[in-house]
């Protein structure tokens, strides 16, 4: 794999694990910035749409969708 890959990536890595960290895990910002580095930036648009945690048939439901699509299903 590009160097460059890997380290976007990591980069991306760190950002999930950031936010489910201080979304989920219930971890304060500071102690987050510990563990992940600073936190990602991202649009209104994207806290609105996509950072709020789901209940949990929501999220299979929409996994499940997704795989089957995904897989040709």
């Amino acid at each position: 794999m590009a160097p460059e890959l890997d380290e976007l990536i990591k980069i991306a890595d760190r950002a999930a694990a950031y936010l489910e960290a201080t979304r989920l895990a219930g971890f304060e910002a500071s102690e987050a910035r510990r563990f992940f580095g600073r936190p990602p930036t991202y649009s209104a648009a994207l806290e609105r749409d996509y950072l709020k945690p789901w209940p949990a048939e929501t999220a299979q439901a929409r996994y499940l969708d997704r795989f089957r699509k995904l897989a040709g299903a």
